[in-house]
């Protein structure tokens, strides 16, 4: 099984070793499930690539504290104090300062842009591209352009 995932790192596609799709993933913007299509179960989900994990509660264990999506905050307060320079820091429940598109918070710990997860899955995105493309553009690759073809227009 080969995990897919967002520039957010989180699971948006499994796929078995043939490249089949087998689950797809689709979250609402402070990581609530949206929907799930599949049966696999498994604990990545959002924020998985970085080690996330969904327990059966559906809560999300940030390694420092636990994040309940339903709610938009964390269960327990922040162990850091907040900045002077940035008032959102004094909520000690908020997630990612009220940022979730900006920013993620891997480790329950802060809220850091995401620069690893662009690159990451513009890569994936352009292997998968390739394996799907590549046996079309040999057929195409095939064909006599000098061909009739009949087609037929309504």
């Amino acid at each position: 099984m080969s995990y897919h995932a967002d520039t957010r790192g989180s699971t948006t596609l499994l796929t078995d070793e043939h490249g089949r799709v087998t689950d797809r993933y689709t979250y609402g913007l402070y990581g609530e499930l949206k929907a799930h299509e599949g049966r696999t179960k498994q604990p990545f989900c959002y924020n998985g690539r970085d080690g996330v994990m969904t327990d059966p509660n559906g809560l999300y264990y940030m390694r420092a504290r636990y994040y309940h999506p339903g709610l938009k905050r964390f269960l327990n307060r922040d162990v850091l104090q907040g900045d002077m320079t940035d008032g959102q820091t004094f909520n000690r429940f908020a997630y990612v300062n009220g940022d979730p598109i900006g920013f993620i918070d891997p480790l329950g710990l802060m809220k850091c842009k995401d620069e690893k997860g662009k690159s990451q899955t513009r890569t994936e995105i352009m292997e998968i591209v390739r394996e799907t493309l590549s046996p079309e553009v040999k057929k195409i690759k095939k064909l006599d352009p000098m061909q009739k073809w009949d087609i037929e227009v309504p």
